[in-house]
């Protein structure tokens, strides 16, 4: 398919974006009560996601009753359609119920066996498994004509109004064996229809001849017989792109929608769990994704995401002006919004510019509450200052993914679950990151695409023959990423390198822009070489960290002072107004007293609630910040400040957990959900009455509801057990005392 494809979108209008789990039976009221909530946390897009309660039972042990795809389903979409459109949000239909998509909810298969795929074993035992062949393509096309086609029918006059596009969510092709999902088949392997023919075809040979050589004595293995096996993979990734991307992509766009989604085990690739291509099965979609759960992305511990380049480099492949990341699910309810911001910023200088939380949960009464142990929903503290951070994501987000190819690629290669190799890649990639080489992710394909050639190409060690005879590298500087000092022979961003930062060049409505990431929980100075151009700073919706904090030069360099986990945007031609730096500043120190908590409540069985507490049933623990350690939920915090003149000025904490509402003299100064934890106010001459409302992470209510309520019942599921295993970093709440005043009139 043409890079070119798919209707063209605005940015601003589908990120941020979320997952609307219905996982009961919605009610018209209910969903034009949760729409506006959606509406007024600034998410510009809804992902309408039905969660029907015969999905996988083991895990979600409530769903919604109401028949997928019938009349009294039918009736209600169209209530929530016809509410986005008048709340004028996108809406984007999610084509399966639950996960993985193709199956129908178990319903293809009952009415179409003759859709099933083939295996064959080490024998050369060929039998039928309970999974669409979505592979050969048959199984895709009844997928269609019962789904796709079905939309079609009951909401086509809204596809391309307030209906964008389809989500369609790591689809089926692993084999089952032995009722075990593998993401590497090795007593057997997948035969899907038209496997023979692609073999002869695309390398000359015959499936009799390859498939001894694909098994080796014991298992499938690409190790020990990698051409007979890469020639089966790469068969089979050519038709699943083919007979499911392609496909779905070509209907989307006859109906004027967006194909987009995203591929299982993406992060697994190169240890070889997820063994089709990620590149080549995204390509086709006009909006490629990853996802990013159970803190597979996570500030500390070097779980920095790399896998999400995939997407970037379809779209880059592709020009598609959007790459996707589905965020948060399994992260538990102890997720803050700074650790959030951190996330989301991450995945930004990656080029995903699409971010998705996941889930919104329609009811978390009951056993319905289970699910994946996240709800980020007006049920939690958090909700309140989300708002803050759906507006950054989407004026940091507006930028083009495709528009800019990066002068050095790196080659995508896997080694059979080989833990070694596996922390070698990211050694790898972390380097390349910290040296601000501008990359992208590659395969065999990209070296044939016209007028795109690299100035230099890493490789993950040596080449095998097989490499080296399928690509076109006799021009191109090769460097192997696993030997010392590779990152000398590399193209560098003219920056001071190895400090914790991260880049992204990008195109803007701005026009060429930078954008940097500091990665860290400390601020830090990036340095920037003047030569590079990037003069001038983008001023976000909250222009504070300009303010208090503008580009300073020093002799070749210009240097930006970044909060932690901060990011600031700089453009080549962009000429904003230039902010002075501050008359002055000084530290202050406040005295905060707690006079109220609402204490977030959550129960085996009844709905999500807030108790009022008085300060007297306020734990709190010792440090330099004003914290409590037991609770959940939302804590008003008042102090007075003594002015010696009236002023406009900025205060900035130096810590909040995790998330606030500031008043000064009873005027809301606005809301913050990550640093600078700064608020803009107006001082009186004399005592200025502050308060501050402090919105914590669900966790300790959650932790405590887990143990004393749900577990005891038998309520925990597999992602329980995950959940279990996080570090429990993030309990707390509270402020700083001590704060640095900016005046600036």
């Amino acid at each position: 398919m043409s890079g070119a494809i798919g209707p063209s979108r605005k940015l601003e209008k589908n990120s941020p974006g979320i997952f609307w789990y219905w996982n009961a039976n919605p009610t018209p009221a209910g969903i034009v009560r949760e729409l506006a909530s959606i509406k007024k946390a600034k998410f510009r897009c809804v992902y309408l996601h039905p969660m029907s309660d015969s999905f996988q039972k083991h895990f979600f042990f409530r769903g919604m009753d109401v028949s997928y795809l019938g009349r009294k389903y039918f009736e209600l979409v169209k209530i929530a359609v016809a509410e986005c459109k008048r709340q004028n949000l996108t809406m984007m239909l999610y084509d399966e119920s639950g996960w993985p998509s193709g199956g129908v909810l178990n319903r293809l298969l009952a009415l179409h066996p003759e859709a099933r795929r083939r295996y064959v074993d080490r024998a050369g035992k060929i039998g039928v498994q309970m999974v669409p062949d979505l592979i050969g393509g048959i199984g895709t096309d009844y997928f269609i004509e019962m789904v796709y086609e079905r939309y079609a029918r009951e909401l086509g006059d809204e596809f391309g109004r307030t209906i964008r596009g389809i989500f369609t969510d790591e689809p089926f092709w692993k084999v089952t064996f032995s009722n075990e999902l593998m993401s590497i088949p090795r007593e057997c392997i997948p035969l899907p229809e038209g496997i023979e023919r692609e073999l002869k075809e695309r390398f000359g040979v015959e499936l009799a001849e390859c498939l001894p050589k694909v098994f080796d004595g014991k298992h499938f293995s690409l190790e020990n017989h990698s051409e007979a096996g890469e020639m089966y993979l790469e068969c089979c990734t050519e038709m699943f792109a083919r007979n499911y991307s392609e496909k779905l992509a070509s209907w989307c766009e006859k109906h004027n929608l967006q194909f987009e989604g995203h591929f299982d085990e993406d992060d697994g690739f190169f240890t070889g769990r997820g063994t089709l291509s990620p590149l080549r099965v995204l390509a086709p979609m006009h909006v490629p994704g990853v996802d990013a759960i159970w803190r597979m992305i996570y500030p500390g511990g070097g779980r920095d995401g790399h896998y999400a380049r995939f997407a970037q480099a379809a779209a880059i492949r592709g020009r598609r002006k959007e790459a996707l990341c589905e965020c948060f699910n399994v992260y538990g309810y102890y997720l803050t919004t700074e650790v959030m911001s951190w996330i989301g910023n991450m995945l930004l200088t990656k080029g995903i510019n699409k971010l998705l939380m996941m889930p919104y949960l329609y009811s978390d009464r009951g056993m319905r509450k289970i699910c994946c142990g996240t709800d980020i929903s007006p049920r939690i503290p958090l909700w309140n200052v989300l708002p803050a951070l759906n507006d950054f994501w989407n004026w940091a987000g507006r930028f083009d993914t495709g528009a800019i190819q990066p002068p050095v690629w790196v080659l995508i290669k896997r080694r059979m679950e080989d833990p070694q190799f596996e922390a070698r890649i990211e050694r790898m990639f972390h380097l390349l990151d910290e040296g601000l080489v501008e990359w992208r992710l590659a395969d065999a394909r990209d070296f044939d695409l016209p007028g795109a050639r690299p100035e230099a190409v890493v490789v993950p060690g040596e080449l095998t023959d097989l490499e080296l005879k399928r690509l076109n590298l006799s021009k191109l500087r090769v460097v192997n990423g696993f030997q010392d000092n590779f990152l000398e022979e590399l193209p560098h961003f003219p920056a001071e390198r190895g400090r914790g930062f991260r880049i992204l060049r990008c195109r803007r409505k701005e026009g060429e822009s930078l954008m940097v990431f500091n990665t860290a929980g400390e601020e830090r100075c990036f340095r920037i070489e003047r030569k590079a151009g990037f003069a001038f700073e983008l001023l976000p919706p909250d222009p504070m960290a300009s303010e208090i904090a503008p580009i300073v030069a020093n002799g070749d360099f210009l240097e930006i002072a970044l909060p932690p986990f901060g990011i600031r945007i700089l453009s080549r031609k962009f000429q904003n107004r230039r902010i002075d730096p501050p008359a002055s500043s000084r530290r202050i120190e406040l005295d905060w007293e707690m006079k109220s908590f609402r204490r977030l409540r959550l129960s085996k069985t009844g709905p999500t609630h807030y108790q009022l507490l008085s300060a007297a049933g306020i734990e709190a623990a010792g440090g330099s910040t004003k914290v409590f350690s037991t609770f959940s939920g939302i804590a008003g915090m008042h102090s007075i400040f003594d002015s010696d003149e009236c002023t406009t000025a900025w205060i900035v904490f130096e810590r909040i957990q995790s998330g606030a509402e500031f008043f000064c003299n009873g005027i809301s100064c606005g809301v913050r959900a990550f640093a600078p934890w700064g608020f803009k106010v107006n001082l009186k001459r004399g005592k200025n009455q502050f308060r501050m409302n402090i919105f914590t992470s669900a966790g300790n209510e959650y932790l405590r509801c887990a143990r004393e309520e749900l577990e005891p019942a038998g309520w925990f599921n597999d992602f329980a057990a995950i959940r279990k295993k996080f570090v429990r970093d993030d309990l707390t709440g509270g402020v700083s005392p001590q704060a640095t005043l900016f005046q600036i009139s």
